[in-house]
């Protein structure tokens, strides 16, 4: 029990290092993007990062998630763990070029202009695809995770500044994204082969069939979440100018830094809990997490102004009222993440938590549709979301107690 306990505190505290860096780097390099590209093109990079977060989804398939316990608990079979990778790999390049056509499409339909600037953002996609990250989850070596990713934020912010000297270099930030992350991707997977002794076995369609069904709940999972999280700039790219967007996405960065803060422990108790349950030990770390996460919040929604000023600039006004309603959500999200998979996962049950964030797809699409009908404005946009995580959270809670109940 003593070495489960070290192997899981290493890992959050491998991820925690990893989110320090997710932290401190975009310090450096958003100040500087927001002012250069202007509230227009800033838009447009937030379009590209949606689009990327979709694509990624589909790559990714709900592996991360439907793999990762799999790998944990057959972390002593080797064999195993073979046919695993090969599967999953292999079912990853048919995807990818699914993504790759519905890329294309999207491009040519809204900003053919710019067809260059989402190729190469194309680039992220591609190297995320293939960057076996689930694989080190299953096994609980999260430090390769760590390394890997620091290495590739470090070269990004480190050519920024020379590369990017005004909005029209904008093709410039998804060049040097792609080669960082296939840099790096090349790295996870040597990896895997030399250290782990993984390698790629023959094509079984069969079996690669078996994967991706296995996956598709929680492909549908992440998906609905993505509906309601990371898409909207996507979105708005059909209704609203790209100024509007830019307002939008630059208080989204900073409501997305605040949920990966909650990364490190997620990503390391969802395998951990999944081999060995807890509830009580979970329990813990979910009041833990509320006693940090708080003041940190609260601190946040005061200085919410002096931030944006900071990061993006007095043209970027706008988004002091959307990151506070972002302040708001986070502190229902921060708990409600922690009840899904880590909590679920204990008695076996992912599908529950697949079926609040499908519900709560349904409900933000049905009211993003009522907004289409109406003028557009950022009030709505994340009252929505604050709303949609609500209902998710309340369903989260209903259907554990409803479990243990039965248990």
């Amino acid at each position: 029990m003593k070495k489960t306990n070290n192997a899981l505190i290493k890992n959050i505290v491998a991820l925690g290092f990893l989110q320090i860096a997710n932290y401190l780097l975009p310090l450096i390099t958003l100040p500087y993007l927001s002012r250069v590209l202007g509230s227009e093109y800033f838009g447009l990079l937030g379009v590209s990062n949606a689009m990327i977060i979709w694509l990624v989804i589909i790559t990714d398939f709900g592996f991360q998630l439907s793999v990762t316990p799999e790998i944990s608990r057959e972390r002593e079979n080797h064999t195993k763990i073979g046919k695993i990778y090969t599967d999953v790999v292999y079912a990853k390049m048919i995807l990818v070029l699914l993504s790759f056509i519905l890329l294309i499409v999207y491009t040519m339909l809204m900003y053919k202009n710019h067809l260059v600037f989402f190729l190469l953002s194309f680039g992220v996609v591609l190297s995320q695809t293939f960057f076996p990250v689930w694989f080190f989850q299953g096994i609980e070596k999260m430090g390769y995770i760590t390394a890997i990713s620091v290495f590739i934020k470090v070269f990004f912010t480190i050519l920024v500044f020379p590369f990017v000297r005004k909005n029209t270099d904008i093709v410039i930030v998804p060049l040097l994204n792609s080669i960082g992350t296939f840099i790096g991707t090349i790295i996870a997977n040597r990896i895997v082969f030399r250290t782990f002794d993984i390698h790629l076995g023959s094509i079984d369609l069969e079996s690669i069939m078996d994967q991706l069904k296995k996956s598709a709940t929680f492909f549908l999972s992440r998906l609905s979440v993505s509906l309601y999280t990371g898409s909207t700039a996507l979105i708005l790219s059909f209704i609203a100018p790209l100024g509007f967007i830019g307002n939008y996405a630059a208080a989204e960065k900073i409501y997305t830094a605040i949920q990966m803060m909650n990364t490190p422990v997620i990503t390391s108790i969802y395998p951990h809990f999944a081999r060995t349950p807890n509830p009580k030990k979970f329990i813990k770390i979910l009041i833990f997490s509320l006693i940090i996460y708080t003041p940190i919040l609260v601190a946040i929604y005061f200085l919410a102004p002096t931030i944006i000023s900071f990061l993006f600039g007095n043209d970027y006004y706008q988004s002091i009222g959307l990151l506070r309603v972002f302040c708001v959500t986070s502190l229902i999200v921060m708990p409600s993440q922690l009840m899904g998979y880590p909590l679920f996962g204990m008695y076996r049950k992912e599908s529950l938590v697949n079926r609040t964030v499908l519900i709560g797809a349904f409900i933000h699409l049905v009211m993003i549709s009522m907004m289409l009908l109406d003028l557009i404005s950022y009030s709505k946009i994340v009252v929505m979301i604050l709303f949609t995580e609500i209902i998710v959270f309340s369903l989260r809670l209903f259907y554990y107690k409803r479990l243990i109940q039965s248990f």
